[in-house]
């Protein structure tokens, strides 16, 4: 009886994921996303109720769902668990989420719009952002260099406001620091969110 509670609630909560992340989906460029939920019932109840759940996912509005990890690339991927982790952190009162390069796979705008989701996030739960991407740092209220040195030895430091210029600059052109990455990284971290 309370497998086929949770499972009515599941069905019904389903709609309502789905939707909202084709919106989150949409603002981080991907216009023609379509999200869909399969629930098929298990053979026997298991620890987690009678449904077996499966996300189906298409980015082209020409192609039918498909499941995720079949049909997705890693950029996308990357971007639906940022949406579902930012659905979670608007309807839970969870005061930390940790993002292990979430951005894997993305740059340029989705890079910047995953930026600034992850920001907005930020308004609500504490954000620990793993990111090799300077829009992502850019966007940080505080920046920490993380450096590992041999095998067990892990040195994390906050970086002052010059050093993120440069620590941002580096990310931008690598270990050859150009005026134009210092300038680039000035910027990004002058621009609003």
């Amino acid at each position: 009886a309370e497998a086929d509670k949770i499972s009515k609630r599941r069905k019904n909560q389903a709609l309502e994921i789905e939707k909202s992340l084709v919106e989150q989906l949409a603002a981080l460029g991907m216009p023609n996303t379509q999200v869909k939920f399969e629930i098929t019932p298990h053979s026997a109840p298991i620890s987690t109720g009678i449904d077996k759940v499966e996300l189906l996912f298409s980015s082209n509005k020409n192609k039918s769902p498909q499941p995720i990890d079949k049909t997705a690339s890693g950029g996308e991927i990357s971007r639906v668990m940022l949406c579902l982790k930012y659905l979670l952190a608007n309807s839970t009162s969870l005061p930390t989420l940790i993002f292990d390069e979430i951005d894997t796979g993305i740059s340029g705008e989705a890079a910047d719009l995953t930026a600034k989701m992850l920001k907005k996030m930020s308004t609500n739960v504490q954000i620990i952002s793993i990111s090799h991407l300077p829009q992502i740092a850019a966007k940080a209220s505080t920046h920490y260099f993380v450096e590992k040195s041999g095998e067990s030895e892990t040195t994390v430091t906050q970086l002052t406001k010059e050093e993120r210029v440069t620590a941002i600059a580096r990310m931008l052109s690598g270990s050859t620091l150009s005026d134009a990455a210092i300038k680039n990284a000035q910027a990004l971290l002058s621009e609003e969110s």
